[in-house]
């Protein structure tokens, strides 16, 4: 409330009454594309290794169908395997099914069906070839493929780090670390996640790495945070764990935590070593992405245009008058100046605000205006956000007349559609 009130605040600070610039359009309609997410994750084995190839699918992407009092969704996942000749190893196959009580869940991003398969295999090169069918719609959807390598002959000292929630999964009464599966990619926001690297030589107490995001190194120096364990990846009620108990091999765990959030979009880069003067050392390069960055904002042209509803023209012309190559560079500076947590790369109010953006083009356009932020209704939601209260009525000639409300700051807001072409005008 405190963030949206801060943006309300600025926005009306620096709005402008006229605007002579003339504005840009997107090029193309805003798809919300979310992917298939996977990853392949190699526990070293005797003589076999365990290749667990984990996967989630966020509930929006599936086809729901009502049944009594519930909602039922289903998948199918076939993963086959190849080798680097091409020739067939394994295949399995995966059903999960859904049931949801509210069709509000049938809709939502971050619920997700989650899941792991197993492969034991020896030392090798694969490539893991998912397909997926949804089972209600019987849609086919062919997932990219996934390499992953595991040499006996070439000397590792470091499994590839995992990301993981920064929170415990409690599961009869014991509390569980959990994946995040992001494609093996960090993501950039306002959650905060974790990174593990398990090491091959239990008896190391620390280990040295060097973390570089872009070109800014943003730690050099020794990890000792770690514990003892074995390596067991589970699916436990739709969350994928991490199990460690048992009587199989055991790895030293290093947990490298509070340094996402200071992370910007981009790549990261991680040198480990044994110590700072060791000879040896492993690379591990991971994507740090936005994955729910607004649409509005992906187009740096025109988020710089949006600012409309909150500064002034000069102001725009300045932004605009570098390269074009700096638009990015340029738009971030100016958020900065108003960011309310300085200390991380992720801005509030910048999301806040082009989350507003995006709102008003998909649901304030008309039959006049194909881009709902040109309109009355749009640039009042981008200044205030979500009206306390909408009403509806009608005058004496039959127009439909909207009236919001926001009771926090006292405000309200009168709309008619003169025209019957859902092109709210406002009134007063």
């Amino acid at each position: 409330m405190r963030k949206i009130i801060f943006l309300t605040a600025l926005i009306i600070f620096f709005q402008t009454l006229d605007a002579q610039i003339p504005r840009m359009h997107p090029r193309e309609t805003f798809k919300n594309i979310v992917p298939f997410f996977s990853e392949i994750h190699i526990i070293p084995g005797n003589g076999l290794n365990s290749f667990n190839f984990v996967y989630k699918l966020p509930y929006n992407q599936l086809f729901f169908v009502k049944n009594d009092d519930d909602y039922l969704a289903g998948m199918k996942l076939t993963v086959e395997v190849y080798d680097t000749s091409n020739n067939f190893i394994a295949r399995q196959i995966k059903e999960d099914n859904v049931v949801v009580k509210k069709y509000s869940q049938t809709n939502v991003p971050l619920l997700f069906v989650e899941g792991v398969i197993k492969f034991n295999l020896p030392d090798g090169t694969y490539k893991f070839v998912p397909d997926l069918i949804d089972i209600h719609s019987n849609q086919d959807v062919k997932p990219t493929p996934l390499l992953a390598k595991k040499n006996g002959d070439v000397k590792t000292e470091f499994l590839v780090p995992m990301v993981l929630d920064d929170k415990t999964y409690q599961y009869e009464n014991e509390n569980y670390r959990m994946l995040a599966n992001f494609n093996d990619s960090i993501p950039f926001g306002h959650r905060e996640f974790e990174l593990m690297i398990p090491v091959v030589d239990t008896t190391l107490t620390e280990i040295y790495i060097t973390a570089v995001n872009n070109a800014d190194t943003l730690y050099n120096g020794y990890l000792k945070a770690s514990f003892i364990s074995t390596l067991d990846i589970q699916n436990i009620k739709d969350h994928i764990i991490l199990k460690t108990n048992g009587n199989t091999k055991r790895f030293r765990n290093f947990i490298f935590k509070n340094f996402v959030n200071k992370l910007d979009e981009g790549r990261l880069t991680i040198t480990i070593s044994k110590d700072k003067h060791s000879i040896y050392s492993e690379n591990i390069a991971k994507d740090v992405v936005w994955f729910d960055k607004p649409f509005s904002l992906r187009n740096p042209e025109f988020a710089i245009n949006s600012l409309k509803f909150m500064v002034n023209d000069s102001v725009i012309t300045k932004l605009l008058g570098v390269d074009k190559l700096y638009y990015s560079r340029e738009l971030t500076k100016f958020w900065r100046k108003y960011d309310p947590t300085p200390e991380t790369k992720y801005n509030e109010l910048m999301d806040e605000y082009y989350r507003r953006v995006d709102y008003a083009i998909r649901n304030f356009a008309s039959i006049e205006n194909r881009n709902g932020t040109n309109t009355d209704r749009g640039e009042i939601f981008i200044k205030y956000g979500n009206p306390d209260n909408i009403e509806r009525s009608s005058d004496d000639y039959g127009r439909v007349i909207e009236k919001w409300i926001y009771e926090s700051s006292n405000l309200s807001f009168l709309f008619i559609d003169k025209n019957g072409t859902g092109e709210f005008a406002l009134f007063k």
